[in-house]
């Protein structure tokens, strides 16, 4: 436990959208559907999958740009806390079904009603208990003042290197804006500090008294990457940071990013859906599919040998440079489902080869199997 910096238990995020355009009913998106995952400090953990599988909105979730439905994010977690945390909110669940239960019964006793309020009094309870025992670690349990302080601790690099600069704002500005809010540094010491991040991530002093405009779209994103190391923080979410640019200039801030990952001993969640690019930087990957987390292990593991059928897929779709090598490419059928209304048992398991009865009934949980890989499938492929 003591080498993980952040730990997400069942994150749930959910949006509402019309249910057509002319209609006035709600449904609601499920974005993010119960993920759990672990990051370890200073690794790179790649978080991968196709377009609306939900790696952008866990990212954004874990600073709370988005506000979960539920879950826990973890900052510096410490065992016991879990354990007592997992136990109420297990507990919660439990009584929650049985509350739900009980209020669809179209008649009930007066033992039902009482059996009522006791159970609504019982989660409310322990929903107060688990928050106030998890709120000095958990950043989805903190209240605002305490959220502001830890918030410093997790940096996000947005993947548009072009909108996600203010325009008004010279390079020094923006830059040192976090500083300046925290209290960090201030006045000569202040431009000191941003003149050395810039240092640091390749651009000459002089480019602190210039515009956004007056840069490429590469320097941008170093000046994207200096702002998130200003506050020097333990985690920097990387959201598509090479995404929008050329090819070239890609390899110059990965490289970067590399580079800095051992100068400020940071760690990366790195989000993208260039397999080849997740590859070249992560330690470890995981990889979602619908809102889930289907499989995550060492990076050389995963790429080398995918065992859950979707990410055998996604992995069959890498170019390879050799022009002589074969590749068995798995082309799925049918289209993604909708995340408003998500297939039952296994999410996948429309699409999937290796699909049994049991797939479209119940769905599978994350389990380690012989080669270290953490997998959710109810039939996994032999490899």
């Amino acid at each position: 436990m003591n080498d993980l910096l952040l730990k997400v238990v069942g994150l749930k995020k959910t949006f509402p959208v019309k249910a057509s355009t002319f209609s006035a009913k709600t449904l609601m998106l499920k974005a993010v559907d119960g993920v759990d995952l672990d990051l370890r400090r200073g690794e790179t953990l790649g978080l991968v999958g196709e377009s609306g599988c939900g790696k952008t909105t866990v990212g954004r979730c874990l600073l709370r740009l988005y506000e979960p439905d539920a879950g826990r994010v973890y900052l510096n977690p410490q065992e016991d806390v879990i354990e007592q945390v997992g136990e109420l909110d297990a507990a919660v669940g439990e009584m929650s079904s049985e509350l739900s239960e009980l209020e669809s019964q179209p008649t009930k006793t007066s033992a039902d009603r009482q059996r009522l309020r006791t159970l609504k009094s019982g989660v409310l309870g322990k929903k107060k208990k688990a928050r106030d025992i998890a709120k000095a670690t958990d950043i989805l349990s903190m209240d605002r003042q305490t959220l502001k302080s830890h918030r410093r601790q997790i940096q996000l690099v947005f993947q548009d290197p072009w909108a996600s600069l203010n325009p008004h704002m010279v390079v020094k500005d923006i830059v040192g804006e976090g500083p300046r809010e925290y209290g960090t540094h201030a006045g000569r010491e202040l431009d000191l500090w941003v003149h050395e991040l810039l240092e640091k991530v390749g651009l000459p002093p002089q480019a602190a008294n210039r515009y956004p405009h007056e840069f490429s779209g590469g320097q941008r994103q170093r000046i994207g990457i200096a702002r998130s190391l200003a506050l020097t923080p333990s985690l920097i979410v990387c959201d598509e940071p090479v995404s929008a640019l050329d090819v070239s200039i890609q390899a110059q801030i990965l490289n970067l990013l590399i580079s800095l990952q051992d100068d400020f001993n940071l760690t990366y969640m790195f989000i993208a859906h260039d397999l080849s690019v997740v590859q070249y930087i992560s330690d470890r990957v995981a990889v979602m599919y619908l809102g889930k987390v289907v499989e995550t292990a060492e990076s050389s593991g995963l790429y080398a040998n995918p065992r859950h059928p979707y990410t055998q897929s996604l992995m069959s779709a890498v170019p390879v440079a050799d022009p002589d090598h074969q590749v068995n490419q798995i082309i799925l059928e049918g289209d993604v489902p909708s995340p408003v209304n998500p297939p039952s048992g296994c999410t996948f398991h429309p699409r999937c080869r290796h699909k049994i009865d049991v797939c479209a009934e119940i769905k599978p949980t994350l389990g380690k199997d012989q080669d270290g890989h953490v997998i959710s499938c109810h039939n996994p492929p032999k490899g």
